[in-house]
């Protein structure tokens, strides 16, 4: 093949080189040529026949363009022209196989293009010349970044993009520190690539980008069979890859954080794995890091030590799934950008290290959501509690007290087999919208947009529901029709409370029993209904009508008994808009308030100041659930749940203020490998709820995404499994879940699961 011979010579010539000037005149004189596949990812063409060409920018020192042209030889030539940078991240995967084998060396433009060059296998080269041109982007790009020429030349043997075990077998030698303030030598090729060898192809793990899709190619079958699980034992380290002591990482991590975009850097061992955290692939000697870039955005990379340029780069935001193992310091993350999701995980060298990566990652993704800068995203009083949570630095002494105090008794929870689906077919094609139970009366109440369907125990089987019959079309005093946004039943459920979402400036009191408004609620001080919430964590079993409501910016106690429209009877009015979005009653007006920039607060009542105030990842709120002591507080945030114990021994945080005692949120996240298995394209929890009954104590968590339902146990929450859940994949979408409480098992722990057009009982087996 010929391809780059020149290339070898000036390369070479290359590295005698001091000079800036005589380093562009090289550039200038070269011109490689070959038959080699050239593409346009955007517009999927490809080339038979190219040329390559380096132009330098005399104007510009260290400024360099990349020129590619199609020789004459084609029909239509055209020519591409686009300045060398750190963005395009060069990379190389090897394609096909034996004879037909290909490098591709690929990199990346603007606006999520990429551009690439095929080469073929030649039995003398074995793609010294594709790894070549990799080589000199990679110097470029080092160049143009660091503003100097490459000090890392001497050493271009650890740079040479991922050289296959077998094909060539070298040894490099790590390289002095004195020799690398030198800027260029010459090196002969032949100290360190033997001829090749074809016998064996063994594993690597290709430089993966997240915006652009592109093959991996993967461990053979029969690596993969021989390569123990990430949490059993780590597999065998390759015997040809570069060698740099831990001492020389972590070096290199704090040459990174020299600059001060750089927030984090940390030596790690990269694993690509499989959905049963089986190791497909390693990489040893990486490093971690964390860039800030503009616009309140940043980005995680992975960084090869021998020249420090990323070969992985990923932004950090909202859309990332993401986890962490503390059993096993990993760091583990989804991606989903080609066409098919892979599973990474980054193992720290220890715990401290990952908890340190947690809280800038946590900070940047803060930073991300609100559009601001770190600083003004929270409180200044709140910034030690979020980053302690963030950090997820609990205290063992106080876990284990905890769990022994709070969960001695606590049992584990699994699935058995769904009772089969009651449906009843719309009279208008609605969708199930939810479930609402009663208490007192055997009743379950499933509202669509504009009927409710109602449901009773089954005479038969007490452990089944039989549908009973259709409520009819309840209208407002004016004739319009409610579609139910949010059900509470009260008065010992002979009332319910209607959220209509047509009509948000009021709120309505209806008989069911006769399906009529009876009342129409509205108050003084604010124009529309955000949530409402009862007085009482147990008032569907008292006569008492009051109930807990907010707007935006404030909140009212309502009694539905006062005369006239306006029956606020406690309120308490904020001058600024503080974005409500959900409250939830506790015990005796008592409640905690959430919005949509992340903030909780608990009150003592409604018109006083907040006793605590929780702010951690400025992720929107959009439900709470709180325990029958008002112990514990779970909050529902798109793809996360926050489990807050509100307590310090004896200490209520509705009545108290804890200061710097107020015990540390859990974060409860899906394992990215889950998602991999599931298929899962977003995590979006549903509303999520403890278990409940008058004689049950709350150990399980109940929520859903997508057609998966999810069940947490809170024991091993604290206890720090890496798995504290439990999954249950169903036909369709779940629209809502929540724990079974009928009168004839009032402590039972099965689930009601909601569906577009199906109501379950999923059957639970309490071990």
């Amino acid at each position: 093949m010929m391809a780059y011979k020149e290339l070898i010579l000036g390369i070479r010539s290359l590295l005698t080189l001091s000079h800036m000037q005589s380093f562009q005149k090289f550039l200038l004189e070269e011109r490689w040529k070959s038959k080699i596949d050239f593409f346009y990812s955007f517009e999927q063409s490809r080339f038979a026949q190219c040329s390559v060409k380096i132009d330098v920018d005399s104007k510009k020192p260290f400024c360099y363009f990349l020129r590619i042209t199609k020789l004459p030889e084609d029909p239509e030539p055209d020519e591409y022209r686009f300045p060398i940078s750190k963005e395009m991240n060069p990379r190389c995967e090897y394609i096909g196989e034996g004879s037909s084998e290909k490098a591709l060396i690929t990199w990346d433009l603007e606006q999520n293009i990429s551009m690439g060059l095929t080469f073929s296998n030649s039995p003398t080269d074995d793609f010294l010349e594709a790894d070549r041109f990799r080589y000199l982007l990679c110097m470029l790009i080092y160049e143009t970044v660091q503003r100097k020429s490459s000090r890392y030349a001497a050493s271009k043997e650890e740079f040479l993009c991922y050289c296959r075990e077998g094909k060539r077998k070298y040894v490099p030698k790590p390289v002095p520190a004195e020799e690398k303030k030198e800027e260029r030598k010459i090196i002969d090729s032949k100290e360190y690539i033997n001829k090749p060898d074809q016998s064996s192809k063994p594993a690597q793990i290709a430089p993966v980008t997240t915006e652009k899709k592109q093959e991996v190619k993967l461990m053979s079958k029969q690596d993969k069979e021989n390569t123990p699980p990430l949490e059993a034992k780590e597999p065998t380290k390759p015997e040809n890859t570069t060698k740099f002591t831990l001492t020389q990482l972590k070096s290199l991590a704090e040459q990174l954080r020299q600059d001060k975009t750089y927030i984090f850097a940390a030596p790690v061992i990269v694993f690509l794995v499989d959905i049963d955290n089986s190791v497909k692939e390693r990489r040893e000697g990486q490093i971690l890091s964390i860039r800030l870039t503009e616009s309140f955005t940043a980005v995680f990379a992975l960084h090869d030590p021998s020249s420090l340029a990323a070969h992985y780069t990923r932004t950090i935001d909202v859309t990332i799934s993401f986890g962490y193992e503390d059993t096993t310091i990993c760091f583990q993350w989804l991606d989903a950008s080609g066409p098919e999701a892979q599973l990474f995980a980054a193992k720290f060298e220890d715990i401290s290290i990952l908890n340190d990566f947690k809280f800038f990652f946590w900070r940047c993704r803060l930073e991300a959501m609100h559009q601001a800068a770190f600083e003004e995203c929270l409180p200044k009083e709140e910034v030690e509690w979020a980053s302690r949570s963030a950090r997820e630095e609990h205290n063992p002494k106080d876990t284990k007290t905890l769990i022994e105090e709070e969960f001695k008794e606590a049992r584990e929870i699994d699935y058995e087999e769904d009772i089969p689906a009651l449906s009843h077919p719309s009279t208008r094609g609605d969708e199930n919208r939810g479930v609402v139970q009663a208490r007192l009366i055997d009743r379950t109440f499933v509202p669509k947009k504009s009927e409710i369907e109602i449901y009773k125990t089954s005479e038969a089987s007490p452990n089944t529901l039989e549908f009973l019959m259709n409520l009819p079309a309840v209208k407002s005093f004016d004739g319009k029709s409610i579609s139910a946004k949010k059900i509470l039943m009260r008065e010992q459920d002979h009332r319910m409370l209607f959220l209509n979402e047509n009509n948000e400036e009021k709120v309505y009191y209806v008989d069911p029993e006769r399906g009529k408004v009876i009342s129409e609620i509205k108050s003084d001080g604010f124009n529309t209904f955000a949530d409402v919430g009862v007085f009482d964590k147990n008032d569907e079993f008292t006569p008492n009508p009051v109930f807990l409501a907010i707007n935006e910016r404030n909140l009212f106690q309502i009694d539905p008994r006062q005369p006239g429209e306006a029956k606020a009877v406690k309120s308490k009015i904020y001058s600024t808009k503080n974005e409500f979005s959900t409250i939830v009653g506790v015990h005796n007006g008592a409640c905690a308030v959430a919005s949509r920039t992340g903030v909780i607060r608990l009150y003592k009542e409604i018109g006083q100041n907040s006793k605590n105030v929780y702010s951690s990842t400025g992720d929107v709120i959009t439900a709470l659930d709180a325990s029958k002591d008002g112990k514990w507080l779970v909050a529902t945030c798109g793809d996360h749940l926050l489990l807050i114990p509100t307590f310090v021994e004896d200490a209520n945080g509705y009545m108290k203020n804890l200061g710097k005692e107020k015990p540390l949120a859990r974060f409860l996240k899906l394992l990215p490998c889950d998602i991999k298995r599931y298929g899962l394209t977003q995590v979006s929890f549903t509303a999520a709820h403890f278990n409940d009954g008058p004689n049950t104590k709350e150990a399980f968590i109940v929520s859903s995404t997508g057609n998966l339902l999810v069940t947490w146990e809170m024991k091993l929450v604290f206890e720090g499994a890496s798995r504290p859940y439990h999954l249950k994949q169903m036909a369709e979408k779940i629209v809502a879940p929540e724990f079974r409480y009928t009168p004839y098992n009032q402590s039972s722990n099965d689930l009601l699961v909601t569906l577009p057009n199906e109501l379950r009982v999923q059957k639970t087996r309490i071990i």
